[in-house]
């Protein structure tokens, strides 16, 4: 997909990469869209819903329950394929 962006964010977006955190502007975008996607996933989210979800992540560790890194990408992947439907 082609896009034309305004001269500003051009520069927006090569500060953020010039920063060394990204090593592309793609890499930098990518990252925006996907705190963007992550930010509407938890908007209809209350403070006491986020809240007992990381409680409940941090028991899972304490018993021991952690996911291999492939597990936590695949897992990802799925939700980010949720966001295109």
């Amino acid at each position: 997909m082609a896009m034309t962006l305004s001269p500003e964010l051009e520069t927006r977006i090569q500060r953020v990469v010039d920063t060394g955190r990204f090593n592309t502007t793609e890499q930098a975008i990518e990252s925006a869209i996907s705190r963007l996607e992550v930010d509407e996933l938890l908007s209809g989210w209350s403070k006491a819903d986020l809240e007992a979800a990381i409680d409940e992540g941090l028991a899972s560790v304490d018993r021991g329950e952690l996911y291999t890194e492939d597990e936590v990408r695949a897992y990802l992947a799925e939700v980010r394929a949720g966001f295109s439907k």
